[in-house]
């Protein structure tokens, strides 16, 4: 059942028999084998079905063999009830036969127990090169509760279809209908099924839109019994009658077998506009009850068609007199290379080109994607207003091939920026010129005089009162308007032409004026557009409202109304920039491009306009190299008309939608996805804008002289929001949320046999002293002694069956920490294990104080450093070092966190999947970690401002808004603005243990600072977790998702431990999860007089200190906890001892052994301590001799 396919050379391309696998015959599955977690295949009616039984199931192909390059396309048509919606395909080339992560394509599932047809872009992993010698599917991630899998159709293909219909839903036709002399259509196993009933039988597809120039052919899968020919019809929005002319023929086998068939359309000359319908005539029989049958009608792409990408003027704001460029992009489309092609323009009056001539000649364009330009120098003329630039392609044998017109406004010249009169607070008036002024004392607006109103607007930003004023770009208010009356096919461009102009208020407080487009054409139709701007008296942002109105008149279908996009740096910084941010999507510095392919692969790499769910903080920007913030925030859920929340947004930087010197930041309706398509700027489903009804958007546009950086974009949201959000409300309490994690290591992720844990569901169990160190603060909390007695016998088997030192374990631990041996001893170990640990960090550090890189080398330089490849090893070594008092990993580690000062983005924490370029929120969260503890460490107010400048620099992974009811979003958290292997997105999906491990570092930081609600922050994110958590009673109590997909709102496997969760509930419950370290003596740690004090308590704090003689701490922990305690850097007196509220400690040898003593391993002093009461006082060496009460002294 795979489709025959016309290649480059015109013949009929059909792949290698091995590589095309339609399961025709019962009984064969054609080679595959249920390698993995799959029932036995059995194969019947032209499926393969099979049941889902264990975690990462998957299925090997036969041996296979062709040519990688030719054939980039697989076509999957499947039906799953798998629950999940991760499937993935891997292959093995002849270079390199193996199976493995560096070669698969990760595709999303619809897990629904339909039918759906996946079409799957293999190019998009560099190494689908060579011969292609065989396929791994995974369908899904697998689980015990299983699913079923069935596969109508394994296909290569060398181009994806434009549009297909499958019919793989029972009693679904798609929208074809029988028109004369068929039976009414009806679906089943696949098919779509009919039979003959009369002469001239034929069939309507749907209605559909479709550019004739993209289309190249019709490729029909169907089974005939009776006749010799078939055809098919097309009508278009321009010519809506059936006819022959409109048809072509094509001989078929009426055999009762099906055939693949294809019609080529592409030179034929009525195949061209826009294509509305189809027609097929299934056989030129009349044998009365006949049957027909479809497996499938693809329309799939053309040979030869050159799209045009861009075409306009190289800027908006074009004064009269002045000279500029039109740019020219095109894109083949086409599947195969276009020799030759000649585009020439035509200006109308009041443009000409200043040089050169007006047709230019391109050769050579390669096939599916590849790009060509071309650019004219023109001079603006004395006229202002509307005028029109047309550019025509023609091709070899196919002249006028595309055609397309383009508005440019010329406008009045700006006014000279010190001609405009500043001051220290808001107001709003005409100036000499007669152009409408809006400013406060730190941002200007100025919408220019032009005939017929005023349009387009000026913005410019200020440092201070006696600064200068930067103009920061233009707004393009004169945006057209795409639309639709009721009734009309097609869209029309409406021109929006300068309007009247009003001030509103002129207040020192609060200023405002109006403006009022006109749209040419439809004004006297009751359309009507109105723009509001406001500011504040030393606002560095303009509020902004746009209004796009019906009057009672007549209905309209809005496909695209875009007032409020930002040229950024027009005319001043241009393309240049030194960061940009568009939160959850791009964080760009100097040099980069959007949408590039530095994080993911094409195609995913294009996301200029994307989901508004993944849209972490509603906001864009652009950071100058001079130190301007320029942008747009917004509220994601205003409601932009009755029942209708999220606009669109569209960012590139710099602007390659247009091909302009600036940037492009724009906010337009109707909204992403449910008008308009990803990645598209006009609605392919229009919105009905009825009589007597309005649509609002509302924003502000930041032009701030004087921000912190970058991130201050997020600081602006939040000032239009009004206050950091709260978390969404959860339904339990905190101790609830500690039993729901209690049942992960209690059954769900527990090895009975081995005392071990997963980590995560289907993964190995390991020891894991850490989590044994959890459940006993959970019995600290709570009182469970199913917790307490889990830990214990965990920890009491690690030790009895492993080497000392194995409670110093990090296995299986996001958040690294050694609190196990101060809970369950192991001490003389584990004090070895550390000592080891940091020395064998200091040995892997650079002379630079950077690291290597770790992780996959297809994704790492070598060479490189980057933030994540450094920030957790100099936090490990930091930490260690100050509760060590080792001077050397102190030393090293400053070294280290010196060094991590030369980056601003974070980068590189995860490159075991995730490219080294790629923005990482888990670099920031361990940047926070790894810089509170250098504060600690040495009270230097330079880390500390680094922490929060990390912790700042983790805010655009946090989704700080929700739609209703999405209650995972709120304080979810994306891992990545990128890809796994390039390729598995992680666009619009939160990995919640990432964000948690931030949380944690929030929460370190926030007993140092609160510049910033870090606390409120880190509580967010822990709830959000507590939402995507399992709290049922199940095979996954207790865990949480790996993922969750914010676009759809589903969880995504594997299940993971709740460590991180459970770390930052105690802290939401006051109790410090971390190990506590006293210093003493100096601000410095690694100074020879500092002395550190280090246990796992409730309360530690210095009673007394004399140096070199005698340290008194008192240490708070529940009554019948042990208390063990590290004191170093002290070198206890030869008359010296240890006493516990006056009374002394005896020496011991074995201190693990002992249930209280202390005693001297070199160069520390080891403390353990029952406690009798909440609160002890522990004095060590020499008491002064004024403390004549002490005993035995």
């Amino acid at each position: 059942m795979a489709l025959c396919l016309i290649a480059a050379g015109g013949q009929c391309a059909i792949p290698s028999e091995t590589s095309r696998f339609d399961f025709s015959t019962n009984g064969n599955a054609q080679g595959w084998a249920p390698t993995h977690s799959l029932s036995p295949f059995s194969v019947s009616g032209g499926v393969l079905t099979t049941q889902i039984t264990d975690n990462d199931p998957y299925m090997t192909s036969p041996v296979v063999s062709f040519s990688a390059s030719t054939y980039r396309y697989l076509s999957l048509r499947m039906k799953s009830t798998a629950g999940d919606r991760n499937g993935e395909i891997f292959f093995a080339t002849s270079s390199e036969p193996t199976i493995d992560a560096k070669k698969s394509v990760v595709f999303e599932v619809i897990a629904d127990g339909q039918w759906h047809t996946y079409t799957i872009d293999m190019s998009v992993n560099s190494k689908w090169t060579g011969t292609i010698t065989r396929y791994r599917l995974d369908p899904a991630s697998g689980g015990p509760n299983g699913g079923t899998i069935q596969i109508d159709n394994f296909v290569s293909l060398s181009a994806p279809p434009a549009l297909m219909w499958d019919f793989g839903v029972n009693g679904d036709v798609e929208g074809w209908t029988a028109i004369h002399s068929l039976a009414p259509l009806s679906t089943g196993g696949g098919l779509l099924q009919t039979s003959l009933t009369g002469v001239d039988p034929y069939m309507h597809s749907p209605q559909i839109s479709l550019n004739a120039l993209s289309i190249g052919s019709i490729a029909v899968n169907m089974r005939v019994h009776a006749g010799n020919l078939a055809q098919v019809f097309w009508i278009t929005s321009d010519d809506p009658v059936w006819n022959e002319t409109k048809s072509k023929t094509f001989p078929m086998t009426a055999d009762g077998s099906l055939h693949p068939y294809e019609v080529v359309l592409e030179g034929h000359p009525s195949w061209k506009g826009t294509v509305t319908r189809m027609r097929i005539d299934p056989t030129d029989s009349s044998s009365i009850g006949s049957q027909v049958r479809f497996d499938s009608i693809w329309l799939l792409p053309s040979r030869n068609h050159l799209a045009i990408e861009s075409f306009g003027p190289d800027r908006t704001l074009i004064p009269k007199n002045s000279s500029f460029a039109i740019h020219a992009r095109v894109k083949n489309m086409g599947t195969a290379t276009i020799p030759m092609a000649t585009l020439s323009i035509e200006l109308s009056p009041g443009m000409a080109l200043s040089g050169g001539l007006a047709t230019r000649s391109l050769e050579n364009i390669p096939n599916e994607g590849g790009e060509a330009a071309a650019t004219w120098n023109v001079s603006a003329g004395t006229s202002a207003g509307i005028h029109t630039a047309t550019l025509t392609i023609d091709l070899i044998g196919n002249p006028a091939h595309n055609r397309m017109s383009q508005r440019i406004f010329i406008s009045n010249p700006a006014p000279a920026v010190e001609s405009i009169p500043s001051t220290s607070h808001a107001t709003a008036f005409f100036d000499a010129g007669g152009n409408l002024v809006l400013q406060s004392a730190f941002a200007r607006l100025v919408a220019l005089a032009n005939p017929g109103g005023h349009s387009p607007v000026m913005l410019y930003a200020r440092t201070t009162l006696e600064s200068p004023w930067k103009l920061a770009g233009v707004l393009a208010t004169l945006e057209p308007l795409t639309l639709k009356q009721m009734g009309q096919s097609n869209p029309v461009l409406a021109d929006v032409l300068p309007g009247s102009a009003s001030i509103l208020m002129d207040q020192p407080d609060l200023s405002s004026i109006r403006l009022s487009p006109q749209v040419s054409g439809f004004s006297d139709a009751g359309l009507s557009c109105q723009l509001d701007f406001s500011i504040t008296r030393e606002g560095r942002t303009i509020d902004c409202t746009a209004r796009l109105g019906a009057g009672n008149q007549q209905d309209f279908q809005i496909c695209r109304f875009a007032p409020l996009t930002f040229k950024v740096g027009e005319g001043s910084f241009g393309s240049q920039q030194k960061q940009a941010l568009f939160p959850g999507v791009e964080w760009l510095v100097s040099g980069e491009v959007s949408s590039s392919t530095l994080d993911i692969a094409a195609p995913g790499n294009i996301r200029f306009a994307p989901d508004p769910h993944w849209i972490t903080v509603p906001s864009m920007g652009v950071f100058s190299n001079d130190g301007l913030l320029c942008g747009l925030a917004w509220e994601a859920t205003q409601e932009w008309a009755p029942g209708k929340i999220m606009p669109a947004a569209a960012f590139a930087s710099p602007n390659f939608l247009e091909n302009q010197n600036n940037h492009y930041l724009s906010l337009f309706l109707p909204s992403i996805p449910d008008h308009v398509l990803p990645n598209q700027l006009t609605a392919s489903l229009p919105y009905d804008l009825l009589k007597n009804s309005w649509m609002d958007l509302e924003a502000r546009i930041i032009l701030d002289a004087a921000p912190k950086d970058t991130i201050s974009l997020v600081d602006h949201w939040l000032d239009l929001h009004g206050h950091q959000p709260a978390a969404y409300p959860i339904n339990q309490s905190l101790e609830e949320s500690i039993e729901i994690s209690r049942q992960a290591l209690l059954t769900t992720l527990w090895g009975s046999e081995t005392r071990c844990w997963q980590h995560a569901t289907g993964f190995a169990c390991s020891p894991t002293p850490g989590l044994a160190y959890l459940l006993w603060l959970d019995y600290l909390e709570t009182g469970s002694t199913a917790a307490r007695d889990r830990a214990l016998d965990a920890v009491t088997y690690y030790r009895a069956n492993n080497s000392p030192g194995i409670l110093s374990s990090q296995t299986n631990m996001h958040i690294f920490g050694w609190q196990a041996p101060f809970v369950f001893g192991d001490w003389n170990g584990s004090i070895d294990s550390m000592v080891s640990y940091g020395v064998g960090l200091s040995l892997q550090m650079r002379s630079d104080g950077s690291y290597p890189p770790f992780g996959d080398a297809s994704l790492v330089d070598p060479n490189g450093r980057e933030l994540g490849w450094t920030a957790r090893r100099a936090y490990s070594l930091v930490s260690l070092g100050r509760q060590l008092k080792r001077s050397d990993f102190l030393t090293n580690g400053k070294k280290s966190l010196d060094h991590m000062k030369t980056f601003s983005v974070p980068r590189a924490a995860q490159t075991w999947e995730i490219p080294q370029h790629t923005p990482d929120i888990l670099a920031a969260a361990q940047a926070v970690e790894a810089y509170v503890a250098g504060y600690e460490a040495f009270q230097r107010l330079d880390y500390l401002y680094a922490a929060i400048y990390w912790a700042r620099a983790g805010l655009p992974f946090v989704w700080f808004w929700n739609p209703p009811e999405w209650v995972t979003m709120r304080y979810g958290s994306v891992p990545v603005f990128g890809a796994t292997f390039y390729t598995g997105s992680w666009f619009g999906r939160a990995v919640q243990w990432n964000g948690l491990v931030y949380a944690h570092a929030l929460n370190m930081l926030a007993e140092h600072d609160s510049s910033y609600p870090w606390k409120q922050i880190a509580d967010g994110i822990t709830v959000s977790a507590l939402h995507q958590q399992v709290a049922e009673p199940g095979p996954l109590a207790g865990t949480y998702p790996d993922g969750w997909n914010m676009v759809g709102n589903y969880p995504q496997p594997v299940y993971i431990n709740p460590e991180n969760i459970l770390k930052n509930i105690f802290y939401m419950e006051g109790r410090n999860p971390n190990l506590t370290t006293l210093q003493m003596g100096s601000q410095n740690a690694s100074d020879s007089g500092t002395v550190l004090a280090t246990s796992r308590c409730d309360h530690l704090s210095t009673a007394q200190f004399i140096p070199r003689q005698f340290v008194s701490i008192e240490i708070s922990n529940p009554i019948g906890e042990t208390s063990r305690i590290l004191v170093a850097g002290f070198v206890m007196p030869a008359a010296g001892g240890v006493w516990v509220d006056g009374i002394p400690l005896e020496q011991v040898n074995d201190i693990d052994a002992a249930s209280q003593g202390w005693r001297k391993k070199n160069p520390y002093i080891l403390v353990r301590v029952l406690q009798s009461q909440v609160s002890h006082t522990i004095s060590i060496g020499v008491p002064p001799a004024a403390v004549g009460h002490w005993q035995d002294y």
